[in-house]
């Protein structure tokens, strides 16, 4: 799902944009169990910020 919601974006989403993505096609989680996903994605090399002080996720 979240993937699938960053290949969509060409410049990347920010964290709430993923959440709001998400919850449009119909599923219930809770932002700040999104942001665990989030995290473990990032440290796992599945998902990368956009630059160093950005917010935006991008696939790696």
């Amino acid at each position: 799902m979240i993937l699938e919601a960053l290949n969509s974006s060409n410049r990347g989403l920010r964290t709430g944009e993923i959440h709001t993505h998400i919850t449009k096609r119909g599923y219930e989680l809770n932002y700040n169990t999104l942001r665990s996903y989030v995290t473990k994605m990032r440290d796992r090399g599945v998902i990368k910020k956009a630059t160093t002080y950005s917010y935006y996720w991008l696939p790696a």
